[in-house]
């Protein structure tokens, strides 16, 4: 495939890593970005370490239609990695999520083209509603594509409203879209809220001295590397049975947060300390959350410590069937190579 294709959102972490596999893997590469970000520090790594002549850097606005259609022309596939998660109001969700997507969809059907693969997210669908016994224990069934979704934030709902936009340009326009929903992705170049997490884990939370969780870490999650997203997002640029779809992309199997937070620890050689709390303090949080979206605000705390109360586990059969999708990259190997990263430049404390 020579055609050029189009990341969006290419100085965000998702989107710098799609640029460095697409490129390490002979692709010519068009990389979007806001016009204070031209000079990124991860775009300037992405100039030095791929092959001279792959990358251009492309600056654009998903809330400036003109931008885009510059950033689209003679564009084969546009992978829309664009998105805020801790915006400063949650007007910002609507008008870049949302509105942006749409700007983004419009241009590439004014400029031809061929397929937009759109990253979403769990929190477009929601949280887990129904529940089984399973050798005694009560655990999530799976959400999958078919189930209804009720996003419980101003992010979700953003999200869903983006996926929205999305199918609505497939089913008018008969433009090829692919909907890939990733839920809490993590690697190397982690962000630094979860290089605090990490650090959290080895040298423990002054004063309650351990890593706060809620119901004992009990809390069911699926989560994927962040390859493996990339790897979804490859597959579903291909796949004819992809076309008009949504998939869940994560990591094999069911990991509470409690397991997922031992793993870190056993990569860092630290024993996990844990400081636990109701259940009904992330409730609160949870309602914090949304009482501040009510007002227009956005509080970044009570957004992230609320949904650490709530279980989101999604089935991958779906990508697996039609997309040939495998997570390559197990959960175990893949928080070591976070963990590798982080200690060769030196941000484990």
């Amino acid at each position: 495939m020579t055609e050029r294709t189009l990341v969006t959102g290419a100085s965000g972490w998702l989107g710098n890593r799609l640029c460095q596999t697409l490129g390490e893997r002979g692709r010519d590469i068009r990389a979007m970005v806001i016009p204070e970000h031209r000079e990124h520090p991860d775009i300037l790594r992405l100039r030095e370490n791929l092959p001279a002549g792959s990358l251009e850097v492309a600056v654009g606005d998903v809330r400036d239609p003109e931008s885009l259609d510059e950033a689209c022309r003679d564009i084969d596939t546009v992978f829309h990695t664009v998105g805020v998660i801790h915006p400063r109001n949650a007007k910002a969700f609507y008008e870049i999520n949302a509105e942006g997507t749409r700007n983004t969809v419009e241009a590439c059907e004014r400029m031809g083209v061929r397929r937009v693969i759109y990253v979403s997210s769990n929190a477009a669908q929601g949280f887990n509603r129904v529940y089984e016994e399973r050798d005694g224990v009560r655990v999530p069934v799976s959400l999958t594509e078919e189930m209804p979704c009720h996003p419980e934030s101003d992010y979700g709902r953003s999200k869903l409203q983006a996926e929205g936009i999305v199918n609505g340009a497939h089913e008018e326009h008969g433009i090829e879209t692919v909907i890939i929903r990733p839920p809490m992705y993590y690697g190397p170049r982690l962000p630094e809220r979860t290089q605090r997490l990490y650090n959290m884990i080895k040298g423990g939370l002054p004063i309650v001295g351990g890593v706060p969780v809620f119901g004992g870490g009990n809390v069911y999650r699926s989560v994927v590397y962040i390859d493996n997203v990339c790897e979804a997002l490859l597959l579903a640029e291909t796949s004819g049975k992809a076309d008009g779809e949504t998939y869940w992309v994560a990591d094999d199997g069911m990991i509470t947060w409690r397991d997922y937070l031992e793993v870190v620890a056993s990569k860092l050689d630290v024993e996990l300390s844990l400081f636990s709390l109701p259940l009904f303090v992330a409730k609160a949080l949870e309602m914090g959350d949304k009482a501040t979206g009510w007002i227009g605000m956005y509080q970044q705390l009570f957004h992230v410590l609320g949904e650490m109360g709530r279980d989101c586990i999604c089935s991958i059969e779906k990508a697996k069937r039609d997309l040939g999708y495998r997570a390559k990259v197990s959960t175990e190997d893949g928080i070591g190579r976070a963990v590798e990263w982080m200690r060769e430049n030196d941000l484990v404390a």
